[in-house]
């Protein structure tokens, strides 16, 4: 007898599980490069690049025009389909690029960032090669390809992070950066465009372009409006306090950016190619949407809670004494990171349903907010805008969730019954750190046994609490897990 084709939840585990490779391999290979990196470099080169990447990822961002979501979400796509918005993107990054080169000076200028023009000049060449390489991806995503890609990830992150630190180590400096956005983007290009899944051959279909342009363009302005919003928060910032001090704030923000990509970014890449394909049964992906929910709040929250309690001692192992400050900057961001473990997947499950308007009513208040706080609460030292800015993004949650508890038709009960108890033992196990600290530190010392000590206090805690008031979350987590490992 044939085989019975894959179940969509099979499918989905198979695409997480390999997108996990992706993701975990790929940015945990980038992350300890980058702890090498930090090493040599010091905060005001770590400044310089970091604002030459936002430049860099502006032109992608815009470029890109929100064909990529698109190109998966559409079911009845075509290989034809995707040649009109490719060349038009890769045109749209070569011509950004260029106005950069330009205006360079201007840029320096405006941002006050010595020594970033000529950066900027090179780096922004990186867009259209970037471009080239995410829509053989695109194709690879909708396909499931998630194993390619994942070794993709992976090769091309060790390469071009090796090549930084080489370049580093032999006193290249900000150039060290430089060279590793190249390495990355040609690594992609070769080894996607090597087997490609879909070739190009530039037959326009003006009626699809339109279709999908309509579908991304809501995405690129919500996207954009984030965009925005938190780089005038960092423009803010460093007019305030220096680009040394945003150098400290890019390395918190690292910090910060591997666990969230490492957490849920796998996920976030498998979630609406799977969710399209049953988004027509609100029902179904209601019950989704809830065991998302406690899988996130049991399995992803506390990893950013834990981290959080204990980055004083994990920022002294990693960095050193050179990155004095890291810790203070970074545990706002990291808290930040477990509430958005709790909302982060709403927007694939709206989008699924093919509502990109909606979800652009929740990033719209959140970059909304995010300049006028930033502008109206005083803040005299660098930790205090980090916090004023953190409070800030939290003000997309509430509007998140009313979206998406429409559209699922979900009582906010539910939604209170699923995130209570792993709201409750986070609490518990980061209270139990800070209550334990004073008393570890001076019996241990060293930063490494303490954090070890406190991680285990943490575990206790954050286990005693969740058995005792989230057993019944624990059970579908498990029911869940045993469904997808049993044999087809």
């Amino acid at each position: 007898m044939p085989e019975s084709p894959p179940s969509i939840g099979r499918l989905a585990v198979a695409g997480a599980a390999w997108s996990v490779v992706q993701s975990w391999g790929g940015r945990l290979v980038t992350f300890l490069l980058f702890v090498l990196l930090a090493r040599f470099l010091e905060p005001a080169v770590f400044g310089v690049a970091s604002v030459a990447v936002i430049v860099l990822g502006l032109i992608t961002l815009t470029a890109e025009f929100g064909f990529g979501d698109a190109i998966v979400q559409r079911r009845d796509l075509e290989a034809a389909d995707m040649d009109l918005p490719f060349f038009v993107s890769l045109a749209i990054s070569a011509a950004l690029a260029a106005a950069c080169v330009i205006g360079s000076g201007e840029i320096e200028r405006l941002l006050g960032v010595p020594g970033l023009a000529p950066v900027l000049q090179v780096m922004v060449w990186a867009g259209p090669a970037t471009i080239i390489a995410r829509y053989q991806e695109f194709a690879y995503r909708r396909a499931l390809g998630f194993r390619a890609l994942a070794f993709r990830v992976l090769i091309a992150n060790l390469l071009a992070g090796s090549t930084a630190v080489v370049f580093a180590f032999s006193g290249a400096g900000v150039w060290s950066l430089v060279a590793q956005a190249y390495v990355s983007a040609a690594v992609g290009i070769v080894w996607l465009w090597s087997r490609p899944v879909w070739k190009p051959a530039f037959a326009p279909r003006r009626e699809s372009f339109v279709a999908l342009a309509r579908f991304g363009l809501p995405l690129t302005a919500l996207r954009l409006a984030d965009f925005a919003s938190v780089r005038f928060y960092e423009v803010v910032l460093i007019g305030r306090h220096g680009i040394a001090a945003y150098g400290i704030y890019a390395v918190a923000g690292r910090l910060y950016e591997t666990l969230l990509n490492l957490l849920q970014g796998a996920l976030s890449e498998v979630s609406l190619t799977i969710l399209s394909r049953f988004s027509d049964d609100r029902e179904r992906l209601a019950e989704a949407y809830l065991r998302t929910l406690i899988l996130a709040g049991f399995l992803t929250a506390p990893v950013f809670v834990v981290v959080a309690a204990l980055v004083p001692e994990i920022t002294a192992v990693l960095f050193g004494g050179k990155w004095v400050g890291v810790d203070a900057v970074a545990r706002p961001l990291l808290l930040l990171g477990a509430f958005q473990a709790l909302y982060h997947f709403n927007a694939s499950f709206v989008a699924a349903r093919g509502r990109t308007s909606a979800v652009m009513v929740a990033s719209l208040t959140k970059s909304i907010v995010i300049p006028i706080a930033v502008l109206a609460v005083p803040s005299t030292d660098l930790v205090t805008l980090v916090q004023v800015f953190v409070l800030a993004q939290l003000t997309e949650a509430p509007v998140s969730f009313t979206v998406t508890l429409r559209e699922l038709r979900l009582s906010p009960m539910r939604l209170f019954a699923s995130l209570a108890p792993a709201a409750l033992a986070c609490a518990a196990g980061y209270g139990a750190v800070m209550w334990a600290r004073p008393t570890l530190t001076e019996a241990l010392g060293a930063p490494l046994p303490t954090g070890l000590a406190l991680g285990v206090v943490f575990a206790l805690a954050f286990t005693a609490v969740a058995a005792t008031v989230g057993f019944r979350q624990i059970l579908v987590i498990l029911d869940f897990v045993r469904a997808r490992l049993r044999p087809a």
